[in-house]
């Protein structure tokens, strides 16, 4: 009879040690579930904290290139006026040296010369300039009343009235000029229109 109790308290005491092991066990796969849950949501909470400092350095950078976009325009705009203003200088002188221009031309018809050598060879002798335009000049002189093509008048002559010369810089500007407002053209040789001979000589004819 005490054996079976002995045996009976030991069984006893095997159940009760395996269901404090097995509880025991059971304790110690929640606390890691829970380290685990814990673990994840820790990463979870870097990776966010990462993702936020990378969107605030974004942020900066859009801020700074927004910024500094702003003040490229505003170079770009000041660049603008600065260009729109030199054009207008320009066009502004371009139409005063037309201007002067178109009255050295207009003084030159009437003008009287003692003597007209062309380029040809031709000489003429008390000269008075008729008309001028840019292919035919009409001259007055000792022997009668010739025309020419104005490309075969003296080169100072050529000089003074600039057939086909375009405003832009050959034109200069001193400073006595300045106060008068006169303009001093250059001694080099102008620009000689782009007409054939043939088309000249055409001219000549009529």
């Amino acid at each position: 009879m005490d054996a079976k109790i002995i045996i009976y308290g030991f069984c006893l005491a095997l159940v009760a040690a395996g269901s404090f092991f097995w509880k025991y066990t059971m304790d110690i796969d929640e606390v890691q579930k829970d380290m685990l849950l814990a673990r994840q949501q820790l990463n979870a909470s870097e990776d966010g904290v990462k993702q936020a400092k990378a969107w605030l350095n974004a942020r900066k950078e859009a801020a700074a290139l927004i910024a500094a976009g702003a003040v490229i325009e505003k170079k770009n705009e000041e660049l603008r006026q600065a260009i729109q203003k030199l054009k207008d200088k320009r066009k502004e002188i371009a139409r005063v040296f037309e201007t002067s221009l178109q009255r050295v031309r207009d003084e030159t018809q009437g003008m009287q010369l003692s003597e007209v050598i062309l380029t040809t060879g031709s000489k003429y002798l008390n000269v008075k300039i008729q008309s001028v335009d840019e292919n035919i000049a009409v001259l007055q002189h000792s022997q009668g009343v010739s025309k020419i093509p104005t490309q075969d008048l003296p080169n100072d002559i050529l000089d003074r009235l600039r057939f086909g010369f375009i405003p832009g810089g050959a034109g200069t500007i001193n400073a006595s000029s300045r106060k008068s407002g006169a303009f001093i053209l250059p001694t080099t040789k102008p620009l000689r229109h782009e007409k054939s001979q043939l088309e000249t000589r055409l001219k000549l004819s009529v």
